[in-house]
């Protein structure tokens, strides 16, 4: 239920919107999102950097058979 002020100074009450029905803080509301979105942007990275790893022993495979089967 909201609490009713004079934010006009006319006498007159208006609904506080500042007031919230919960009692959370902004801090409360904010953390959860910003480590959920660190996790998720970490776990990107870190498939990004698997990804690259297997690339790049892929290509050192091609290119080491390449060059053994030159010589042979």
């Amino acid at each position: 239920m909201p609490i009713f002020v004079d934010t006009a100074g006319n006498n007159k009450l208006y609904p506080n919107e500042d007031n919230n029905t919960n009692k959370s803080t902004p801090r409360e509301d904010f953390v959860p999102k910003v480590s959920q979105a660190i996790f998720l942007g970490a776990k990107k990275l870190y498939d990004v950097v698997l990804m690259l790893f297997f690339t790049i022993i892929a290509v050192v495979t091609l290119l080491v058979s390449a060059i053994v089967a030159a010589f042979n």
